[in-house]
């Protein structure tokens, strides 16, 4: 796989991270662009707000920030938390420690809670396609 730095027009679904950016969390102003490649493969994307110059992974503000874990991996953690499979079944189905679930666990949450408080804060129109 040859990776080449991909259309501006792709980055339109990402907005800057840095809370004292102009353009903190206003997707679809088209002010990120590539910035380099990352990961073991060389598969995620390093992205540089236009405006303030901060770097940050397109994976930034995801259940994959910091992970280590492959993208199937992780959809299959979130299809146990959803079915309701205990903890332990979890970690044997997905081949993965009973910590890292905990972990995950931990991490969703939390960006659950703050999704719903970022609703809260914007009248609960926050990532509702009805508006």
């Amino acid at each position: 796989m040859i990776l080449t730095t991909p259309a501006q027009e792709s980055y339109t679904r990402f907005s800057c991270p840095n809370p004292h950016c102009a353009q903190c969390n206003r997707p679809g102003t088209g002010h990120s662009a590539h910035r380099s490649w990352t990961g073991k493969a060389r598969h995620i994307e390093r992205l540089r707000c236009t405006l303030c110059h901060r770097e940050c992974s397109e994976r930034e503000g995801t259940l994959m920030a910091r992970s280590k874990l492959p993208e199937a991996t992780v959809e299959q953690l979130l299809q146990c938390q959803r079915w309701g499979v205990c903890d332990e079944g979890t970690a044997d189905i997905c081949a993965v420690d009973l910590k890292t679930v905990h972990r995950f666990q931990r991490v969703a949450a939390h960006r659950a809670q703050t999704h719903h408080q970022a609703g809260r804060a914007t009248g609960g129109r926050h990532g509702r396609a009805d508006g």
